[in-house]
Order: C-alpha cells, then structure tokens, then sequence
C-alpha cells in the first residue's frame, strides 16, 4: 500500500495552529454563555443574526446561510429560542412560501443585557491579545483565505 501524503511540517504547524484557533473559539464562547447566559454559542449567535437584521427580521432561509447552518439545524436552534420565548417564527405575509424569523422583545432585551457582556470577553479574549494591525492582517489574511475558497 502506498504511503498517504501528509502536509510538510511547516503547513501542518500553520494548519494545526488554525484548526486549535477555529475549534477553540466556539468552545470558549460556549462555555462562557452558557456559565453566564444560560444560552449556547450558536443559538446567541442566531438571535444576533436576527437582531442585525431589519426591524429584528429575516427570513430562515437567509438566516440559516447568514449563519451557515443547514435548515434542519436551524430549526432545531430556533425551537430552543421560541420556547425560551426570545424568538418566534410566522409565514411572511408577501410570500407565503417564507417563514419569518424574529425577536420577541424579551429576545431584545435579552441581547441588551448579554451582548455587552460578550463584547467583553471577545475584547479579553482576542483583541487585547492583539495590536490594531495584528488584527487587520488576520481579517486581510483570513478573507483571502475565504475567497480562494469560494
């Protein structure tokens, strides 16, 4: 049997070193809403979608590619938030083939008080780690990255 090529040393530190980074980040969150909030990662980063969206809605098909989740996993996450009461979902009254995704104003309220905590830990957890340029090449870095990709 032939040997599988791996990457060189050099690319398999970098790509291990992101592959920590990538797997660390939502980890980290979680854990830290979930001790503080009583909500997942995934599911505050849903209601922030819906909360930067026009008039706090969008519609799930937009939400689930804004937040790359697949619509079953989207349902699933949306199911949690309604019976929290801090989101609800309805047909669209232009196209009934649309489902709207909204914030209840307990869902509004909700992201005033949890986001400034997590605009905290996001600043002690990266940005302080970082200078102003660190940070603008990891954004030039990380988006040629993505476009190669696409």
């Amino acid at each position: 049997m032939e040997r599988f090529h791996w990457l060189d040393e050099h690319d398999a530190d970098v790509w291990t070193t992101l592959w920590d980074f990538i797997t660390w980040v939502p980890s980290h969150f979680d854990e830290h809403l979930k001790s503080t909030h009583k909500m997942a990662f995934v599911d505050y980063l849903t209601m922030l979608a819906i909360a930067q969206a026009e008039n706090h809605r969008t519609t799930m098909s937009q939400l689930a590619g804004g937040t790359h989740m697949s619509p079953s996993r989207l349902s699933h996450v949306m199911d949690r938030l309604e019976s929290r009461g801090l989101t609800e979902r309805h047909r669209s009254t232009q196209d009934r083939r649309s489902t709207i995704a909204s914030l209840t104003p307990e869902g509004v309220e909700f992201m005033v008080h949890a986001t400034p905590d997590l605009i905290h830990t996001l600043q002690a957890s990266i940005f302080e780690a970082v200078s102003v340029e660190e940070a603008d090449q990891l954004k030039a870095i990380l988006t040629k990255i993505r476009d190669h990709a696409k």
